[in-house]
């Protein structure tokens, strides 16, 4: 979805039925009110943080190779487990994308 990031419009299909439709700036900040942070790894174990973040219901965690991407539904419970593990990962806010908007809308969430 790389070249629509350059339309004025876009429109998100699945099965022949048109699920969202805006520009794409519009489309992130819909189904993004807040954006996903991205954790990368220093030390610790990717997939034991990964588990744990969810059973913490901290927010939706996706592998992204050797990163995981957040999207935070608690940001203060967030932000504490993040002080506690400042040695295994570094935090930064991710933009997302457009593949990111389009798997969100075919889940139905917003």
């Amino acid at each position: 979805m790389d070249e629509a990031e350059y339309c004025h419009r876009i429109v998100l299909m699945e099965r022949g039925r048109i699920l969202a439709t805006d520009t794409p700036d519009n489309l992130k900040k819909t189904y993004f009110p807040q954006k996903p942070v991205e954790l990368t790894f220093t030390q610790g174990n990717q997939q034991i943080i990964s588990q744990e973040m969810r059973s913490l219901s901290l927010g939706e965690v996706s592998v992204f190779g050797s990163k995981l991407r957040v999207n935070v539904t608690d940001n203060t419970a967030f932000e504490k487990y993040c002080q506690k593990h400042k040695s295994d990962f570094i935090t930064r806010t991710a933009e997302p994308t457009l593949d990111d908007v389009f798997l969100k809308a075919i889940s139905g969430a917003k």
